[in-house]
């Protein structure tokens, strides 16, 4: 039996909905635009020789970050980037698509599929102000 997703306030966000047998935690968007989500750890990638192709410029600087859940099945929503420049500042910038336990589903709890999840996640990660929790987090472990 899954455990349920429940808010600090004790109100329950995604019904029975939780862990599952093959590892995602499901939930509608609903539910995913309430959970928290805070930094765990940020790092540069191992390999400077692994340039990264951003816009039309190249950027020798990428890594990667993740972020958790402050609630119980922990989520966890991973995303690579790289440091470039926009509008004459550098800027740190998500690559790719995000890597996560969550599988998103819609009213009839069906999965919508590991894209559209990807999709719904860089939306919800929009309103994170993760550049400068990334920033301070790299600046710490390698200044």
């Amino acid at each position: 039996m899954a455990a349920s997703i429940i808010l600090q306030s004790g109100r329950i966000l995604a019904g029975s909905m939780g862990l599952c047998q093959d590892g995602y935690v499901r939930l509608d968007c609903n539910a995913l635009q309430e959970i928290e989500l805070i930094h765990l750890v940020s790092g540069l990638d191992d390999d400077p020789t692994a340039v990264l192709k951003c816009g039309s410029g190249v950027s020798a600087i990428s890594g990667f970050t993740e972020w958790i859940s402050t609630v119980r099945p922990v989520l966890s929503i991973g995303w690579d980037w790289v440091i470039g420049s926009h509008n004459g500042h550098a800027q740190y910038m998500m690559v790719g698509k995000p890597r996560s336990n969550i599988m998103l589903v819609n009213e009839e709890s069906q999965d919508l599929g590991f894209e559209t999840t990807a999709d719904l996640l860089i939306t919800r990660l929009d309103r994170l102000f993760w550049q400068e929790a990334t920033s301070a987090a790299i600046t710490s472990r390698y200044a």
